[in-house]
């Protein structure tokens, strides 16, 4: 039974007006929603009313928000990220959403390892370790931007590889014949900001999930050792993250 528009929320109403033109290609991705007072206006409402429809549409990833400047339509038409126990490399997770992967290495050197970043790979600060900062691509979309520090005790001459054509779970899992896992991550909504923001060609404020982890690897003996802290922050409009759950 079709229920009576005159009985239905008009916050409902107006969510499923902007949706229906969002589907129909009237509001097109990156477009700017009408602000909370135009709502008002068009549709004899209160604030309440415009910005509970708004934010229904947030929360059902319809829109996205940027603080002080207003609404706009959020891009879903790609794929998702499973986050599972098993690590694999962001292009082979791109791969299995369809889409051709590719990446830009923006840094690859040796430096001295800081406090904080030493305590999470369990080595003494200022030892050498590998920084490795990089920028994925989806059908040539940027999609992430991950910074790692590599701690290369068991992995040597790493530095000297070509990282910027071969995956880093690759060659620790092949080249150096060692088994990876993922101990540690952490899942956190930030705004984009600065550099970050031109990386993944977003505007400042755009909602992003920032990825922190450290991965280890087993070694002889069956001991498993920290050899990797990264930090990777995603667009929520290209690619979509999923947790496995036992």
């Amino acid at each position: 039974m079709t229920i009576p528009e005159h009985v239905l929320p008009k916050y409902y109403l107006i969510k499923q007006n902007i949706i229906k033109q969002i589907d129909g290609n009237q509001l097109k991705p990156d477009e700017m929603l009408p602000s909370e007072k135009d709502i008002m206006e068009q549709y004899g409402v209160s604030r309440i009313t415009a910005r509970k429809a708004l934010g229904d549409l947030a929360v059902e990833g319809y829109i996205y928000k940027i603080q002080g400047k207003g609404s706009y339509v959020k891009n879903s038409h790609h794929g998702s990220v499973k986050l599972s126990r098993k690590l694999y490399s962001c292009s082979e997770e791109i791969k299995k959403q369809g889409l051709t992967p590719s990446r830009r290495v923006l840094v690859q050197k040796m430096v001295p390892c800081d406090a904080e970043t030493a305590a999470r790979l369990n080595i003494q600060e200022n030892e050498p370790v590998l920084c490795f900062e990089r920028i994925y691509y989806a059908d040539g979309i940027p999609i992430s931007h991950a910074n790692s520090i590599i701690c290369t005790q068991y992995l040597p001459n790493l530095e000297d590889q070509d990282l910027g054509n071969k995956s880093l779970v690759e060659l620790v899992t092949t080249f150096y014949g060692l088994e990876v896992e993922r101990s540690k991550r952490t899942i956190e909504a930030i705004s984009a900001y600065g550099d970050l923001a031109k990386y993944l060609k977003v505007k400042d404020g755009y909602p992003l999930l920032r990825l922190e982890s450290v991965s280890n690897c087993i070694i002889s003996g069956g001991k498993s050792l920290p050899y990797e802290y990264n930090i990777s922050h995603y667009r929520t409009d290209i690619i979509k993250l999923e947790q496995d759950v036992d």
